[in-house]
């Protein structure tokens, strides 16, 4: 039998060590909230991980564990080929994907069908109260087209534009509107029920990690254009 050079040996281990920082890393990113356990991120790593645990036990097999990585590699195998199957199978219309693309992005493709299967696009008339103030919001909003003004003590304060949502702030806690929207032009909404996208955000985690982060991403965008409009009014004399 030919002897093993020590280099080699080295290299097998450094495979194997390499395998298990791929594991150890994909858990620890799961864990924070890096990556989704049901996306292809993970599990392409995981097997990528076993792949190279596996290499490693070819100098020094171990059954055990060359079991283990297996299960790992079907495991992950048959999560990716579900994952495809059901992305394969989503569909959505076009509003919905311009939807997606500008505040969901991130979201796995059967749980925006869900969150989208949860809500409905609606046409609104001028004049049309939106969110009233003080008062708990009976819908969550996305502004496609139109325009609507933000009133609060009677005053107009604001403006919300297309590509924005109307009563996130309060939308997932069940806390009254911080201020009165109404429709200041024609308009089209895509509306949830508040309720409902709780109930859904309540029971998926990951899709309320995303929404959340739209709706945050949403309010930087609007207190950045609150800031400018501020700026380009003419001081008091």
């Amino acid at each position: 039998m030919t002897p093993w050079i020590p280099e080699t040996v080295a290299v097998y281990q450094m495979v194997g060590l390499f395998g298990v920082a791929l594991h150890v890393g994909a858990y620890a990113a799961l864990q924070l909230g890096a990556v989704r356990g049901n996306g292809y991120t993970y599990p392409t790593v995981i097997i990528a991980a076993a792949c190279c645990m596996l290499l490693s036990l070819w100098r020094d097999f171990n059954l055990a564990s060359a079991v283990i990585q297996c299960f790992f590699i079907t495991i992950s195998l048959l999560g990716l080929t579900r994952r495809f199957i059901l992305d394969r199978r989503v569909r959505f219309s076009a509003d919905e994907k311009a939807l997606l693309a500008s505040k969901f992005a991130d979201l796995p493709r059967h749980a925006a069908r869900r969150l989208f299967d949860a809500g409905h696009w609606i046409d609104v008339e001028p004049g049309s109260v939106l969110a009233t103030e003080d008062q708990p919001v009976a819908n969550l909003l996305y502004l496609k087209q139109g325009r609507a003004d933000v009133i609060s003590g009677g005053k107009r304060i604001g403006e919300c534009l297309p590509g924005t949502f109307i009563g996130e702030v309060t939308a997932l806690t069940g806390t009254p509107a911080t201020a009165t929207v109404v429709a200041a032009t024609a308009a089209t909404v895509f509306a949830i029920d508040a309720d409902r996208l709780r109930r859904l955000t309540g029971r998926d985690r990951e899709l309320r990690n995303v929404v959340g982060q739209a709706f945050a991403a949403d309010m930087r965008a609007k207190l950045h254009l609150s800031n400018r409009a501020q700026a380009a009014r003419p001081s008091p004399e």
